[in-house]
């Protein structure tokens, strides 16, 4: 007799850059309801995200849902933190160009400060590579969502 599976396959949500925009303006207009103090909303919040989003999906894609759309949050959440790590380190920032890395010697350590690490629970700076020199539009929003 085959396993019972009570679950469908997971579907990855696939992101366009303009509903991660949408995602925080909507959040950026309800951020008086973040709940905790750490930039985590109420249930019912992400509840609102699939139709304030889903005229800017991808054509022929799935409306995202709540939960799809809180992962999404969070992912984001974490990249704002990563930033802001980098930030507090002394090191150069900005929302137009990023990093700003240039020249080889430059490179070569954006490179190893952004290369994964899997070692015994060392930080990954992975998430900052997009950014050597491209800046990332959603910065100001979030920070004015987050608590300082």
């Amino acid at each position: 007799m085959p396993p019972k599976s009570n679950s469908e396959p997971k579907v990855v949500a696939q992101w366009m850059p303009v509903e991660e925009e949408k995602l925080v303006k909507f959040l950026h207009s309800h951020h008086a309801e973040a709940m905790d103090g750490t930039g985590n909303f109420k249930p019912q919040t992400y509840n609102h995200l699939p139709a304030a989003i889903a005229a800017y999906q991808m054509p022929g894609t799935p409306v995202k849902t709540p939960l799809q759309c809180k992962n999404k949050w969070r992912v984001l959440r974490q990249l704002y933190a990563e930033i802001q790590r980098y930030c507090t380190s002394g090191k150069h920032w900005d929302n137009e160009n990023g990093a700003a890395i240039v020249g080889t010697d430059a490179g070569q350590v954006w490179d190893k400060y952004t290369k994964v690490k899997y070692f015994f629970g060392h930080i990954t700076h992975k998430s900052l590579h997009p950014y050597r020199n491209r800046g990332w539009s959603l910065l100001d929003m979030i920070s004015e969502i987050m608590p300082s």
